[in-house]
């Protein structure tokens, strides 16, 4: 998934799109210019298309996952082989 980072101020946003089977999302994202930073949003969407998920790694800063992708998580949860 090649994830990509919108930075808000005080924290990161994540958005990807699905092409890997293992999504690792990390606790602080460092662009290089606004600094190190914790990632705390899922942006919409992210992986509701995704189905070839089947490792998923969410950092422990998220504290916001968004309704359309609140229920691909969970049925990545049912079906994948591994998650932290």
């Amino acid at each position: 998934m090649a994830l990509t980072y919108a930075f808000n101020g005080n924290y990161y946003t994540v958005m990807g799109n699905c092409s890997d089977s293992t999504v690792i999302i990390p606790d602080y994202y460092d662009d290089g210019i606004n600094g190190s930073f914790p990632v705390t949003q899922i942006n919409g969407y992210s992986f509701f298309s995704c189905n070839s998920i089947n490792k998923l790694i969410i950092g422990k800063n998220i504290d916001f996952i968004p309704g359309p992708d609140v229920g691909k998580v969970v049925e990545l949860c049912k079906r994948m082989n591994a998650m932290n």
